[in-house]
Protein backbone atom coordinates (compact mmCIF):
# COMPACT_ATOMS: atom_id res chain seq x y z
CA UNK A 1 0.00 0.00 0.00
CA UNK A 2 1.51 3.34 -1.04
CA UNK A 3 2.04 5.97 1.71
CA UNK A 4 -0.40 8.77 1.79
CA UNK A 5 0.57 12.36 1.34
CA UNK A 6 0.10 12.97 5.09
CA UNK A 7 2.54 10.18 5.93
CA UNK A 8 5.09 11.58 3.45
CA UNK A 9 4.81 15.04 5.01
CA UNK A 10 5.16 13.61 8.53
CA UNK A 11 8.28 11.65 7.52
CA UNK A 12 9.78 14.72 5.91
CA UNK A 13 9.08 16.76 9.04
CA UNK A 14 10.69 14.10 11.24
CA UNK A 15 13.71 13.96 8.95
CA UNK A 16 13.98 17.76 8.97
CA UNK A 17 13.80 17.82 12.78
CA UNK A 18 16.50 15.15 12.98
CA UNK A 19 18.79 17.13 10.64
CA UNK A 20 18.13 20.31 12.62
CA UNK A 21 18.99 18.51 15.87
CA UNK A 22 22.27 17.27 14.35
CA UNK A 23 23.18 20.75 13.12
CA UNK A 24 22.48 22.29 16.54
CA UNK A 25 24.57 19.59 18.21
CA UNK A 26 27.46 20.28 15.87
CA UNK A 27 27.22 24.06 16.32
CA UNK A 28 27.18 23.71 20.11
CA UNK A 29 29.76 20.94 20.39
CA UNK A 30 32.57 22.17 18.14
CA UNK A 31 33.35 25.41 20.10
CA UNK A 32 33.24 23.45 23.34
CA UNK A 33 35.69 20.98 21.88
CA UNK A 34 38.21 23.69 21.03
CA UNK A 35 37.56 25.74 24.18
CA UNK A 36 38.39 22.87 26.52
CA UNK A 37 40.20 20.05 24.71
CA UNK A 38 41.59 18.58 27.92
CA UNK A 39 40.11 19.58 31.25
CA UNK A 40 42.91 17.70 33.03
CA UNK A 41 45.47 20.32 31.87
CA UNK A 42 43.83 23.18 33.76
CA UNK A 43 45.67 22.69 37.08
CA UNK A 44 49.03 22.85 35.31
CA UNK A 45 48.04 26.02 33.49
CA UNK A 46 46.96 27.63 36.77
CA UNK A 47 50.19 26.57 38.44
CA UNK A 48 52.18 28.18 35.63
CA UNK A 49 50.34 31.46 36.09
CA UNK A 50 50.95 31.37 39.84
CA UNK A 51 54.63 30.63 39.33
CA UNK A 52 54.89 33.54 36.91
CA UNK A 53 53.20 35.89 39.35
CA UNK A 54 55.40 34.85 42.29
CA UNK A 55 58.68 34.82 40.36
CA UNK A 56 61.01 37.63 41.57
CA UNK A 57 61.58 40.54 39.22
CA UNK A 58 65.04 41.09 37.79
CA UNK A 59 67.30 42.97 40.21
CA UNK A 60 68.15 46.42 38.87
CA UNK A 61 70.39 49.29 39.94
CA UNK A 62 69.30 51.17 43.05
CA UNK A 63 66.97 54.06 42.33
CA UNK A 64 67.98 57.57 43.32
CA UNK A 65 67.23 58.34 46.96
CA UNK A 66 67.03 54.77 48.32
CA UNK A 67 70.72 54.41 49.27
CA UNK A 68 72.06 55.98 52.47
CA UNK A 69 75.82 56.50 52.98
CA UNK A 70 77.61 57.30 56.25
CA UNK A 71 81.33 57.92 56.84
CA UNK A 72 83.11 56.53 59.92
CA UNK A 73 86.50 56.92 61.54
CA UNK A 74 87.85 54.75 64.33
CA UNK A 75 89.92 51.64 64.97
CA UNK A 76 90.93 48.75 62.74
CA UNK A 77 88.07 46.66 64.15
CA UNK A 78 85.59 49.41 63.20
CA UNK A 79 84.98 50.84 66.64
CA UNK A 80 84.22 54.53 66.21
CA UNK A 81 86.53 57.01 67.90
CA UNK A 82 86.67 60.81 67.82
CA UNK A 83 90.16 61.59 69.18
CA UNK A 84 93.65 60.23 68.50
CA UNK A 85 96.97 60.49 70.22
CA UNK A 86 100.25 60.97 68.35
CA UNK A 87 100.90 57.21 68.38
CA UNK A 88 97.52 56.32 66.88
CA UNK A 89 96.49 56.18 63.23
CA UNK A 90 92.77 56.40 62.43
CA UNK A 91 90.98 53.95 60.16
CA UNK A 92 88.38 55.11 57.65
CA UNK A 93 85.35 53.19 56.38
CA UNK A 94 81.78 53.71 55.31
CA UNK A 95 78.43 52.05 55.89
CA UNK A 96 75.87 51.91 53.10
CA UNK A 97 72.18 51.02 53.48
CA UNK A 98 69.48 50.20 50.96
CA UNK A 99 66.43 51.88 52.50
CA UNK A 100 64.14 50.66 49.70
CA UNK A 101 61.70 47.76 49.79
CA UNK A 102 63.47 45.70 47.11
CA UNK A 103 67.03 44.47 46.62
CA UNK A 104 69.10 46.46 44.14
CA UNK A 105 72.67 46.79 42.90
CA UNK A 106 75.10 49.65 43.52
CA UNK A 107 78.69 50.31 42.44
CA UNK A 108 80.89 49.83 45.52
CA UNK A 109 84.08 49.51 43.55
CA UNK A 110 87.31 51.13 44.78
CA UNK A 111 87.41 53.26 41.65
CA UNK A 112 84.12 54.90 42.68
CA UNK A 113 85.02 55.34 46.37
CA UNK A 114 86.59 58.47 47.88
CA UNK A 115 87.35 59.84 51.34
CA UNK A 116 88.06 63.51 52.10
CA UNK A 117 89.41 65.03 55.32
CA UNK A 118 89.02 68.75 55.90
CA UNK A 119 89.59 71.31 58.63
CA UNK A 120 87.67 74.52 58.27
CA UNK A 121 87.67 75.45 54.60
CA UNK A 122 90.89 73.58 53.83
CA UNK A 123 91.10 70.06 52.42
CA UNK A 124 94.06 68.31 54.04
CA UNK A 125 93.68 64.84 52.61
CA UNK A 126 91.79 63.29 49.70
CA UNK A 127 91.99 59.74 48.41
CA UNK A 128 91.71 61.22 44.92
CA UNK A 129 95.41 62.06 45.29
CA UNK A 130 96.30 58.41 45.90
CA UNK A 131 97.58 56.08 43.20
CA UNK A 132 94.32 54.83 41.71
CA UNK A 133 95.75 52.82 38.86
CA UNK A 134 94.13 49.41 38.55
CA UNK A 135 91.10 50.25 40.68
CA UNK A 136 87.85 48.89 39.28
CA UNK A 137 84.08 49.22 39.56
CA UNK A 138 82.16 46.51 41.42
CA UNK A 139 78.38 46.21 41.15
CA UNK A 140 77.24 44.86 44.52
CA UNK A 141 73.86 43.57 45.67
CA UNK A 142 72.37 45.73 48.42
CA UNK A 143 69.64 43.73 50.19
CA UNK A 144 66.57 45.70 51.20
CA UNK A 145 66.86 47.40 54.61
CA UNK A 146 70.32 46.00 55.29
CA UNK A 147 73.62 47.80 55.92
CA UNK A 148 76.98 46.84 54.44
CA UNK A 149 80.35 48.01 55.82
CA UNK A 150 83.45 48.66 53.74
CA UNK A 151 86.87 47.34 54.71
CA UNK A 152 88.63 49.90 56.96
CA UNK A 153 91.75 51.60 55.59
CA UNK A 154 94.40 53.35 57.67
CA UNK A 155 95.10 57.08 57.34
CA UNK A 156 98.68 58.09 58.11
CA UNK A 157 97.67 61.61 59.23
CA UNK A 158 99.45 63.25 56.30
CA UNK A 159 98.60 65.97 53.81
CA UNK A 160 97.79 64.61 50.35
CA UNK A 161 98.84 66.24 47.10
CA UNK A 162 99.31 65.38 43.46
CA UNK A 163 102.53 63.57 44.49
CA UNK A 164 100.71 61.11 46.74
CA UNK A 165 98.65 60.52 49.86
CA UNK A 166 100.74 58.26 52.10
CA UNK A 167 104.26 57.75 53.34
CA UNK A 168 106.68 60.60 52.68
CA UNK A 169 103.99 63.29 52.69
CA UNK A 170 103.91 66.13 55.26
CA UNK A 171 102.07 65.45 58.52
CA UNK A 172 98.86 67.34 59.24
CA UNK A 173 98.65 69.75 62.21
CA UNK A 174 97.87 68.08 65.55
CA UNK A 175 97.79 69.42 69.13
CA UNK A 176 94.00 69.17 69.36
CA UNK A 177 93.28 70.17 65.75
CA UNK A 178 89.72 69.40 64.62
CA UNK A 179 88.99 67.59 61.36
CA UNK A 180 85.96 66.33 59.45
CA UNK A 181 85.63 63.19 57.34
CA UNK A 182 83.33 62.80 54.33
CA UNK A 183 82.83 59.77 52.08
CA UNK A 184 81.66 59.49 48.49
CA UNK A 185 80.64 56.27 46.76
CA UNK A 186 79.46 56.11 43.15
CA UNK A 187 78.66 59.82 43.24
CA UNK A 188 76.68 59.54 46.49
CA UNK A 189 77.93 61.78 49.34
CA UNK A 190 77.76 60.67 52.96
CA UNK A 191 74.86 62.19 54.86
CA UNK A 192 77.01 62.81 57.94
CA UNK A 193 80.25 64.66 58.52
CA UNK A 194 82.37 62.73 61.02
CA UNK A 195 84.29 65.09 63.33
CA UNK A 196 87.47 64.01 65.16
CA UNK A 197 90.48 65.50 66.97
CA UNK A 198 94.21 64.85 66.56
CA UNK A 199 96.58 65.35 69.52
Amino acid sequence: MAPTSKQIIARRRALALLVLALVISLIWGIPQLFANPNSGAQPSASASVEETQSAPAAITECAAGVVKLEAFIGTEVQETKNSYQASENPYLWYEITNTGIVDCTFNLGARATFFTITSGEQTYWSSRDCDREGLTDTMTLLPSNQTLKSTPSMWLKVVSAAEGCGEGMSPVPTGGASYHLKAEVNGLLSENTQQFLLY
